[in-house]
């Protein structure tokens, strides 16, 4: 029975422990971090924004046409991405070229 006692006499491990503030705050560093990866989806947003409307304004397209253009390059890089990727990680090269995969 001496299992069962420390077993029943242990803390509660899936409880958090206690914070004398209350409440569980990231630090400054981690927001910017944060922060940074949104800046850069915030920017490729006004990019993509800008290139529709500079296509339907200026080159006077139509929306549906060049919607349709920005999917298709989209589902392109989303198949290409990973593809060109891996040759990049599997070249074997001695100049300035080589890197290394992560992970």
């Amino acid at each position: 029975m001496a299992v069962a006692e420390n077993y029943v006499a242990s803390p509660d491990i899936a409880r958090p422990p206690d914070n004398p503030a209350g409440d569980l705050k990231p630090s400054v560093a981690v927001k910017l971090v944060y922060s940074f990866g949104q800046s850069i989806e915030s920017g490729y947003l006004v990019v993509s924004g800008f290139i529709f409307f500079y296509y339907t304004a200026v080159l006077g397209l139509s929306g549906s046409a060049v919607g349709v253009a920005l999917a298709i390059s989209m589902c392109l890089d989303a198949v290409l991405d990973p593809l060109i990727g891996s040759i990049s990680d599997n070249v074997r090269s001695r100049g300035c070229c080589s890197r290394r995969p992560s992970g």
